[in-house]
């Protein structure tokens, strides 16, 4: 029986192979989907969820085993503040100010990351994964402040207003980089050589830790 048994495994294994075989072990992989920041200094600000996108280039070393490296983009929050001014009134007071106050900033960050994908069987449809590496990672902050306004005064001789205007401009740009490890979970389903998954990966950045949700399409090469 045990015989019999061998030579069965024996006759199928080419037939595995061969089905291995049909994909091509490289794939490129493009996902796109929500930014949690993770950045608690935000919370009490009414912000638009930023988007996120990434790019993998990976290469399947088994139907468990994955290798990928890529590109992420974690997207970017901009906040800004707008607010007129004004002091004294036109055509009563001898000088009068009216002004416009400007203040914004924004924040966006990047990765580059090499990593592995340990799944279920890549080949058999469905699979279930999880992703785990190292990224180096770069964020970006600026804020800018503007305040331009203009000053009235009364001159009796003409009957009219004089005006002068006058600005303020101050902004500054700081950049923080680092490498620490990422780790995620995966859905996928294969159909033929393209790939589609659900994908949800934290990307740790000192204090914080963004994390992408994501769909991804990809396909083998």
């Amino acid at each position: 029986m045990k015989k019999l048994a061998c030579a069965m495994l024996l006759l199928l294994s080419p037939f595995a192979t061969a089905y291995d075989s049909a994909y091509s072990p490289f794939y490129l992989k493009f996902g796109y989907g929500s930014v949690d920041p993770d950045i608690h200094e935000l919370d009490e600000y009414d912000y638009e969820q930023p988007a996120g996108y990434s790019l993998m280039l990976g290469y399947q070393a088994s139907p468990f085993l994955a290798l990928e490296g890529g590109y992420v983009n974690l997207g970017e929050i901009t906040e800004s503040y707008i607010e007129p001014y004004g002091y004294g009134t036109p055509g009563y007071d001898y000088y009068f100010e009216e002004g416009v106050y400007e203040s914004g900033a924004g924040i966006s960050a990047s990765s580059l990351a090499i990593g592995v994908v340990l799944s279920t069987d890549v080949y058999s449809g469905f699979t279930a994964g999880v992703r785990f590496g190292y990224h180096l990672w770069d964020v970006e902050a600026d804020a800018y402040e503007i305040d331009e306004w203009t000053e009235y005064f009364w001159n009796s001789a003409i009957g009219a207003y004089e005006a002068y205007d006058y600005g303020n401009e101050a902004g500054l740009s700081e950049t923080v980089d680092g490498n620490d490890p990422y780790y995620g979970v995966t859905l996928g389903l294969g159909a033929g050589n393209w790939m589609f998954s659900a994908d949800y990966t934290v990307y740790n950045m000192e204090d914080t830790a963004p994390a992408l949700g994501s769909i991804s399409v990809g396909f083998r090469f």
